[in-house]
């Protein structure tokens, strides 16, 4: 809801993690050919779920506590949805754009300001534009700070208002599946896949939609 250029900030991430669970789910279209997750990071009180919340869920791509960001996905079609961090706390959510219209993204939400963690990309990625990731924290910090003094880090419908855990237990990929999803890394190059939308996305308004 709401949706601006002024409301959220894209960024393509080619971090090792974004590229885990993308392979992981079986899902290589949600990656570009450098194995970059096009992403628009909004707050989280910005989604709004009609109805079909029922069909989430959720995973992280790596048990360490350093990394607890949440992965959700439809929960039949593993197609990925959007990221968060493990509680409603910190008021983050992460757009994914891959089965999303480009021009309805550049419209709606501004351009791209560019690449984060170039040095997982497959490829040369030599000319792409670098994302000004000290820029982008201070802009999360700042929502982050303000929702929490405002309370409106609670409005959320994939965290319980009270508890601030996720709706959904989520589930640690292992490690026998993030070496698999690596071992595809190291030996393709990633290309995107036509079709395949998830029918999820049908039922579900993004704040860049509504």
């Amino acid at each position: 809801r709401d949706a601006s250029p002024a409301a959220a900030i894209r960024f393509v991430c080619h971090c090792d993690d974004c590229q885990a669970s993308a392979l992981a789910l079986g899902h290589p279209e949600a990656l570009d050919a450098n194995g970059g997750t096009s992403a628009a990071l909004v707050d989280s009180s910005r989604l709004i779920i009609d109805r079909g919340v029922e069909g989430l869920a959720a995973m992280r791509a790596a048990a360490i506590k350093s990394r607890p960001v949440l992965r959700w996905h439809c929960a039949s079609c593993k197609t990925p949805l959007f990221n968060t961090y493990a509680s409603s706390q910190r008021s983050f959510l992460s757009f994914l754009l891959a089965n999303t219209d480009r021009s309805d993204c550049e419209r709606l939400l501004g351009p791209s300001t560019g690449h984060v963690w170039k040095k997982f990309a497959v490829g040369d990625v030599s000319t792409l534009k670098n994302a000004n990731i000290a820029s982008i924290l201070a802009r999360m910090i700042g929502r982050q700070i303000t929702a929490r003094l405002s309370g409106d880090y609670r409005n959320t419908p994939l965290f319980d208002g009270r508890t601030g855990k996720p709706i959904v237990t989520p589930r640690i990929l292992t490690a026998a599946e993030r070496a698999a999803a690596e071992a595809i890394i190291a030996r393709i190059e990633l290309r995107p896949r036509a079709g395949g939308r998830c029918q999820l996305r049908e039922i579900l308004r993004y704040c860049f939609i509504g």
